[in-house]
């Protein structure tokens, strides 16, 4: 994980050390953090639901910031409800 201090890897990998560690560290992970946590999942253990859960968490968070883009593209300064 580049351009991350060790303190703040050390918490993102204990994220990734059981699923319900993933689950309760991922509401609180920007979009660059869930990448950076695939991208390790993918090269280190590649386990197919943890790769699953954090593709899908990584696509709503594009969603969201790409819907305020779109919005703000618009003279639009909205947030969208989640699930939105």
């Amino acid at each position: 994980m580049k351009h991350v201090s060790q303190s703040h890897r050390e918490r993102l990998l204990k994220a990734l050390a059981t699923w319900v560690a993933l689950n309760a560290a991922l509401p609180a992970c920007t979009e660059a953090q869930v990448v950076a946590l695939l991208a390790h999942e993918r090269a280190h253990l590649n386990r197919l639901t943890f790769v699953l859960r954090l593709h899908a968490r990584f696509n709503r968070l594009r969603r969201e910031r790409e819907r305020a883009e779109l919005a703000a593209g618009c003279g639009r300064n909205v947030v969208f409800p989640p699930g939105v």
